[in-house]
């Protein structure tokens, strides 16, 4: 029975660093902090990382937040670097996200849910107007998606068919 080496979270691939001693790390640690230091929010002082294991202790580098003030509330978005340990040697490089509203830290899901429709609206406005959300050009591929929604039971086999090819060829 084997296991893997690295354990990530939010990276889409493994980021892995080959650490031959400490001093590897620390300059590691240096290097990263150094490239981020220049972005506004940017804090060496930074939250817990929430998906540690024991297997694969991490160590949480530096931070970058970004603060958003809308008509009733604050919304704070902290992206936090950080490195994990390897199971067997070396390290990989992942990040976690911690949203805060008006100070609190808070799940995403569990805010959308708690929000009205009108809140949800006007949150989707405020991130367009300050230009965080591409207002986004409606397409062919999207407009026929949204055409093809709901209507599957009018769909063809060869509809289907070439539904399929298409995308099995992406």
């Amino acid at each position: 029975m084997a296991t893997s080496n690295f354990h990530n979270v939010n990276a889409s691939h493994i980021f892995a660093c080959s650490l031959e001693n400490e001093w590897d790390f620390e300059d590691l640690k240096d290097n990263l902090s150094y490239e981020f230091k220049n972005l506004d929010g940017f804090d060496t002082l930074t939250k817990s990382d929430p998906s540690e294991l024991r297997s694969f202790p991490s160590n949480s580098i530096c931070s970058v937040s970004r603060q958003h003030i809308y008509n009733n509330f604050s919304l704070d978005v902290i992206v936090t670097i950080v490195a994990r340990s390897g199971y067997y040697e070396g390290c990989n490089l992942d990040w976690h996200v911690n949203y805060e509203i008006d100070g609190h830290s808070v799940d995403v899901d569990d805010f959308l849910s708690a929000c009205s429709d009108s809140e949800i609206k006007e949150l989707v406005q405020a991130l367009k107007d300050d230009g965080h959300l591409d207002e986004g050009d409606d397409n062919d591929f999207d407009i026929t998606v949204r055409k093809l929604l709901g209507n599957s039971w009018r769909l063809s086999k060869e509809d289907e068919e070439t539904i399929l090819k298409i995308v099995c060829s992406v």
